[in-house]
């Protein structure tokens, strides 16, 4: 999680004014994977992907913990961004 902060830290700190957070339940289906997910919801404008990533993890943690990988049917709960 080290390189993850470190790279954090290197994005941009705030979203842009223009971006509104809006929170979203996307169930799983198959070959999905945590990060192909997040790339579905990612807005460039509004912050930096790595940041987004790190946030789309923490918020999920439940889902990845240990040994454990997403199954489908599971639901992952998602806070991004949309231009205004």
């Amino acid at each position: 999680h080290k390189a993850i902060r470190r790279q954090r830290q290197m994005c941009k700190e705030t979203v842009a004014d223009n971006c509104k957070e809006v929170i979203a339940v996307h169930t799983v289906q198959p070959g999905e994977t945590l990060w192909s997910i997040a790339e579905d919801y990612y807005c460039a404008e509004a912050e930096c992907f790595e940041a987004f990533k790190y946030r789309v993890s923490a918020d999920n943690a439940a889902l990845t913990a240990g040994d454990r990988y997403l199954q489908p049917g599971d639901q992952l709960y998602i806070r991004y961004y949309v231009n205004q």
